[in-house]
């Protein structure tokens, strides 16, 4: 597993042309999630802790907009 991944300089995989919508509004501590993962370019682990209901998804879905990369998701039940 990598520390850091360097998806902006990455030519092996594909880019993918993945937005989030205009009109998607990221609430602040959703924003300081995301700002720990990533970080000069870089993203670091990808392990998201929210409690229930604070969006974790929406994190998800946009650490996957900002990697614009393919992406694997494991959830438990």
């Amino acid at each position: 597993m990598l520390e850091e991944y360097d998806f902006r300089n990455d030519t092996i995989n594909p880019n993918l042309e993945i937005d989030l919508k205009p009109i998607t509004v990221i609430r602040p501590y959703q924003e300081k999630s995301l700002s720990k993962m990533f970080g000069n370019g870089r993203a670091r682990s990808g392990i998201i802790v929210l409690p229930c209901g604070a969006g974790k998804t929406l994190v998800g879905i946009t650490a996957a907009c900002t990697i614009k990369k393919s992406c694997l998701v494991l959830c438990t039940s």
